[in-house]
């Protein structure tokens, strides 16, 4: 994996918006504000002014928070020199702003916020704070190529069950040619026994006619749970996945490794057996363009993706994997390629949106990877995105 300082959340780490309203700390939340709660309790206890009955009542003020992340910067240790760098420090403030907002139920003022942004810019000049950022792997499509045909070929691990590398190799190409985080796909450590992820009434199957009168395959998945978008059916979006018709890039096609699943579910109505799909049976209508491969209504809420029993003998059948499974498959499966970097689902992310960048416009940069804004302009974009990203990351036109 290739090495780069892209990060595909710094937009948002950067934001000058309006805060969001306090509400209860989420499950992921809970040991990071008990980390930063301890922290300014240690912080309180050389300040007089601090020390109070409760701990954020009154809340801070700016130049409170600005004394809080100058010792912070002179005490603490960061992961790549010995004082933390600005950009350790502007992640302080956004968490130490959540936790007041999580507790006080206060929002810092946009002028606020830019106060302190302004006053750690100038902390490299005053106490000279580094600005390097850590070096973040990028997982390209090559990478994922690598990483199927070693399962598929070199591997001597013994998965549990047939379809846990199915499953896993799938999810990769979802990451490689769409940039799907791991939560849009299967259940989001943020949201943990919500069960929520790609289930089948999100993906629809077409057999297409295309230009040159040749049958192919597309499948559309409807994105439910993208970030900032989750559960809001009139933000979903829906991507496209084609075929891959090369004899030489077969193995890594998303559209046959769906059907796969599908059928071993017996979710189609009619086609049962890998055979149905053959070259041989396929054929629409000579008026149409395209026929849809129905689902069998009493699968519409199962899960694509789902966990392995744990006696690895069959499948849960509702039981949908979740982001955490993921990533020890992908840090097991990293190790036994020979990876010296943990392979991170961020990782093809990060490849995915440095791929496309100047092949197609930032705005629509931003929505193939799920940022927040991008002005005026995102509100004006189809909810349909009709871009091949699967040439775009393998550099074909």
């Amino acid at each position: 994996m290739s090495d780069s300082d892209y990060d595909s959340d710094i937009a948002l780490e950067l934001d000058g918006n309006a805060a969001i309203s306090g509400s209860r700390p989420k499950a992921y939340e809970v040991t990071s504000f008990r980390r930063t709660r301890a922290q300014w309790t240690r912080f309180a206890k050389n300040s007089r002014v601090l020390q109070r009955e409760k701990m954020f009542d009154p809340p801070p003020t700016i130049q409170q928070i600005q004394a809080f992340l100058r010792w912070k910067l002179r005490k603490g240790r960061g992961l790549l020199d010995e004082k933390p760098t600005i950009w350790s420090l502007k992640k302080e403030f956004h968490q130490l702003e959540r936790l007041i907002r999580s507790e006080q139920n206060y929002n810092y003022s946009a002028a606020e916020r830019k106060e302190v942004y302004q006053y750690l810019s100038k902390l490299p000049e005053t106490d000279s704070t580094s600005t390097r950022k850590r070096t973040k792997p990028v997982g390209l499509y090559t990478d994922v190529a690598d990483l199927i045909y070693f399962c598929l070929c070199c591997d001597e691990y013994e998965w549990r069950h047939p379809r846990e590398m199915i499953q896993v190799l799938w999810i990769l190409e979802l990451m490689a040619y769409w940039g799907l985080r791991p939560g849009e796909i299967i259940e989001s450590c943020i949201h943990p026994g919500s069960y929520e992820g790609i289930a089948y009434e999100d993906c629809s199957l077409y057999l297409i006619r295309t230009e040159d009168n040749t049958l192919q395959f597309e499948l559309k998945i409807s994105l439910r749970y993208r970030k900032f978008k989750r559960k809001n059916e009139g933000l979903s979006e829906m991507i496209t996945l084609y075929e891959e018709t090369d004899p030489g890039n077969i193995f890594a096609c998303p559209v046959r490794k769906f059907i796969a699943l599908a059928l071993t579910d017996e979710a189609f109505k009619g086609p049962k057996i890998p055979s149905d799909f053959s070259m041989s049976h396929r054929s629409i209508p000579p008026t149409a363009t395209s026929t849809l491969y129905q689902i069998q209504a009493d699968k519409y809420k199962t899960p694509v993706l789902r966990r392995i029993v744990q006696n690895g003998k069959s499948i849960y059948p509702s039981r949908i994997l979740t982001a955490s499974m993921l990533f020890e498959h992908l840090r097991k499966l990293g190790q036994r390629c020979g990876y010296q970097q943990n392979i991170s689902a961020y990782a093809f992310q990060r490849g995915f949106a440095n791929k496309i960048k100047g092949k197609v416009a930032a705005s629509r940069v931003r929505q193939l990877i799920g940022h927040a804004n991008d002005g005026t302009l995102q509100s004006y974009l189809s909810t349909d995105i009709a871009i091949d990203t699967q040439n775009a990351v393998q550099g074909l036109p």
